[in-house]
């Protein structure tokens, strides 16, 4: 069940936390060693020395507004207009 992840696009905030890390909004390939590629995006960190900080896919974002202007700054560009071409795949959610 091994993954190996492809950035294919990315976008910095507009902001550097005072210890050096950078947060990123990345456009990726997922590529899965028993199952199909998927694509998608992803919040992720870079130490000061540049290196990514995976976390088991979790990125802490400090607010929503920080990770809606990335959104706004990603929707900007060719990736943002990107899917994963699954949209039929998923179902609502019952309550």
């Amino acid at each position: 069940m091994a993954c190996k992840v492809k950035v294919l696009g990315q976008l910095e905030a507009d902001w550097v936390q005072k210890d050096g890390w950078r947060l990123f909004l990345q456009w990726c390939d997922y590529q899965h060693t028993d199952k199909p590629h998927e694509k998608g995006f992803r919040f992720i960190y870079k130490t000061p020395q540049g290196k990514l900080q995976t976390a088991r896919g979790q990125a802490r974002l400090p607010s929503l507004a920080d990770a809606e202007a990335l959104i706004a700054k990603m929707k900007a560009t060719v990736w943002g207009q990107l899917t994963d071409g699954l949209e039929a795949e998923r179902l609502p959610q019952e309550n």
